[in-house]
């Protein structure tokens, strides 16, 4: 009955570690794919911090991403994405005129592509440091008002507007950070930690390893002899 337990045991570690490091590979890739190398962020900004005025940049917000998510469907690389946004200039621009006509005012709308400075911030699972990265910058009129910012490519904006306090793979804000590095963090295990099942949880973890160690040492021992 012991073995059976203890085998049983063994074979649930062994299924989680490989779990474990596939989520590992998934992350790594992750990392890869939005390095900050990678990404084309969207900065707007508001005429200015009136109500009204900041209601207005979120229409804006909502118009652009809309207009971004059609052209940025299937696209893979980010110099693609750079072209499309040149391609469309007048089109995003008068995009966000438009609506802002609709709403009732007047402002213009300056639009600008280039290396801007950003601040630590959180998207749908992965955290950017503060730096320097290649954006979209929106200014609604005299833009003045407090600014609203996402990563626009890869897509990450729209997930962002949709992203809920319980959302599974969420970061929080790092500090530590270097220029450059993304640190991605999943809630879900963050949270079983804390409570008492998951504590109990990962007692049992860490003694399936250690007695899947006990009988894997042994074993790999004997195979090294009797290759001998």
């Amino acid at each position: 009955m012991v073995c059976k337990v203890t085998r049983t045991r063994i074979i649930i570690a062994c299924i989680i570690l490989s779990l474990g490091l596939s989520l590992g590979f998934l992350s790594k890739r992750t990392q890869e794919a939005f390095d900050s190398s990678n990404l084309i962020r969207l900065h707007i900004l508001a005429n200015s911090n009136s109500p009204a005025d900041q209601d207005l940049k979120l229409i804006v917000r909502n118009k652009i991403l809309a207009a971004a998510n059609s052209l940025f469907s299937g696209v893979l690389e980010k110099e693609q994405a750079i072209r499309l946004i040149n391609d469309n200039w007048d089109f995003i621009r008068n995009t966000a005129r438009e609506v802002i006509e609709q709403s009732g005012y007047d402002y213009d709308v300056k639009l600008e592509l280039g290396d801007f400075t950003f601040p630590d911030r959180s998207y749908a699972g992965l955290t950017l440091p503060a730096g320097n990265y290649q954006a979209l910058r929106v200014v609604i009129g005299e833009g003045k008002g407090d600014n609203w910012w996402c990563v626009l490519f890869p897509p990450l904006c729209f997930a962002d507007l949709e992203e809920e306090p319980e959302e599974d793979a969420v970061v929080k804000l790092a500090t530590h950070l270097e220029e450059g590095d993304i640190e991605i963090r999943w809630k879900f295990w963050e949270r079983l930690g804390e409570t008492e099942y998951g504590q109990s949880l990962q007692e049992w973890w860490r003694a399936s390893l250690n007695i899947a160690k006990s009988y894997a040492l042994p074993m790999l021992v004997t195979e090294e002899e009797s290759n001998q």
